[in-house]
């Protein structure tokens, strides 16, 4: 697996593009809502690109993840003293919880 910053690239997804206020993630967030919408998924605005970060955290709760690198694959920062200590994860690290994230009937290769 290569990672983004080993390919030189400065973002995950370098194909979002900011919109007038230089957020990458509203286009996408955008896109996702009509997305919804067109395959009659859309739940009266219940289902969003924010709803993933609440399930993410409880799929990876589930399969014993620590909270300290939760937060870290999530972007929240981390409460304890011990957190502001260090360069943070290894990529592969972060890879490996992402990993962990199972859902029935999903195979993932």
């Amino acid at each position: 697996m290569e990672f983004a910053r080993e390919r030189g690239d400065d973002w995950l997804f370098k194909e979002l593009t900011p919109d007038q206020h230089g957020i990458r993630t509203a286009n996408l967030s955008k896109a996702f809502g009509r997305y919804l919408r067109a395959v009659k998924l859309d739940r009266g605005g219940k289902v969003v690109a924010h709803s993933f970060r609440p399930t993410v955290i409880q799929k990876m709760r589930d399969a014993g993840v620590q909270e300290n690198l939760i937060a870290a694959v999530v972007g929240h920062a981390h409460p304890t003293q011990t957190a502001r200590y260090g360069r943070g994860f290894d990529p592969k690290v972060l890879a490996s919880a992402v990993a962990s994230i199972k859902y029935p009937g999903v195979e993932i290769s």
